[in-house]
This record gives structure tokens, sequence and C-alpha cells, in this order.
């Protein structure tokens, strides 16, 4: 499933960067979603990447843990993990936009406005501000669709004494 997910992203996001009339119509847009009735880019919009390299970034990591992901659930459930898989690659999407999350700041840290499940630096962003709004988007989450998102990333270090607030 990895790699299907792979193919059929770099296939689409290729065909939307050569094309901005494609780009736009799978593009994530609450206003035109309802007045058009196109509920297709709740999903496609999860397809589509801004440039090559946004693109070669994503699937590099996709590609790195997808399989082991899979091999997870097949582990955990004893069943086949194919559509499990593609579920919770799909509602990581969405989750976060619709809990209205994309966007959002927290000092110099923001949910991605392109993918929201990238939290990024500004510019001055400090990990006391990356977790926290990271914690901030899992309590939105949490509250509006009772699902508790888990941190992708292991944490190495403590806070500086400036961040912890305990400096002098």
């Amino acid at each position: 499933m990895t790699y299907a997910i792979i193919g059929f992203t770099v296939l689409i996001s290729l065909l939307a960067l050569r094309d901005r009339k494609v780009f736009e119509s799978m593009m994530f847009e609450p206003f035109v979603i309802n007045t058009r009735k196109d509920w297709f880019r709740l999903v496609t919009h999860g397809f589509i990447h801004g440039n090559i390299p946004h693109l070669a970034v994503n699937m590099f990591v996709l590609f790195m843990f997808g399989q082991n992901v899979e091999h997870g659930y097949a582990a955990i459930t004893g069943r086949d993990s194919m559509l499990p898989f593609l579920i919770l690659y799909l509602a990581g999407i969405k989750l976060i936009d619709l809990a209205g999350c994309r966007g959002l700041t927290r000092g110099g840290a923001q949910v991605s406005e392109k993918h929201c499940n990238f939290l990024i630096n500004t510019g001055t962003a400090t990990a006391t501000d990356i977790e926290a709004l990271g914690e901030d988007v899992r309590a939105r989450v949490a509250a509006r669709f009772g699902v508790t998102l888990r941190w992708e990333i292991k944490r190495i270090g403590l806070a500086s004494d400036s961040e912890s607030g305990s400096g002098s």
C-alpha cells in the first residue's frame, strides 16, 4: 500500500504541478467545496504538493516509515493492514484540517498552510513553540473528534532555561 500511495501521489502531484487548473481543482477550499459540492476536494488536496522538493521530502518520509506502520498494523490486528493503513493516511490529512488547525500559530511555529500535518518554523520558533503548537493541535483534534494523535518524532534533550521559564 505504501508504494501505491507514493506512486499515486507522485503522479497526481506532477500532473497538478504542470497544470495550474488541475492544481486549483484539487485544492482544499471550504467555500468552493460547500457551494459547488466538490466533496472530492476533501481527499484530493492531500495528494497535491506545492513544489518538487516538498513532494520529494514527503514521499521519502512515507517510503521510510510507511511499510513499518503497515507491518505494525498487521502484527497488532493479525489481519491484512492495507485498508487500515489507507484510512490512517487519509484521516491524518483531514482531522487536523477539520479541527481548524491549518495555519494555526504559536510563537514562531505554524501549522503548514499547504499540508497541515507539518509544523513549520516561521523563523523565530523555539522548541517550546513547536511543542506547544503540537499539543494544541492534538488537544483540538481530541476535543472535536475524540481521536488522540500521537507524535511521530522522538524528542531529545531538555528545554533551555530561557524556554522553560526557569532562567534568571
